[in-house]
């Protein structure tokens, strides 16, 4: 089995939502308040994921990605934009809007119901 590696935009207190203030909410922007450079290039060490592994997001997160990686072009971006892109979605992909990228419907999803409570064990 792979590893999976979390990284998240995350404030001490817990805050992730809307982390470039994209969204408008009130406290959007809070990760981009001393500019892009504090985020900018391989600031997680990704280079070896980016190649050999495979980028799992959310549909929000993807729809945003997809409208800033591919028009960047530095080392990092390249990286990026070259690396295998999984999507949690029930929506069609469009690969051409960014490369490398497909749908991946969760296997769970048509078991699922919110009104139950979550299994003991996955």
């Amino acid at each position: 089995m792979g590893r999976l590696i979390v990284i998240s935009f995350t404030t001490l207190d817990g805050v992730v939502e809307d982390p470039d203030g994209s969204d408008g909410t009130p406290f959007g922007g809070w990760a981009m308040r001393h500019g892009p450079e504090g985020v900018a290039g391989d600031k997680f060490r990704l280079g070896p994921i980016l190649e050999h592994g495979t980028l799992l997001f959310g549909r929000r997160t993807w729809d945003h990605f997809k409208t800033l990686w591919p028009r960047r072009d530095n080392p990092f971006a390249q990286a990026m934009n070259a690396a295998t892109k999984a999507v949690v979605t029930h929506r069609p992909v469009d690969e051409t809007e960014w490369a490398h990228s497909r749908a991946m419907t969760p296997r769970w999803s048509s078991g699922c119901d919110a009104r139950s409570p979550p299994p003991t064990s996955w």
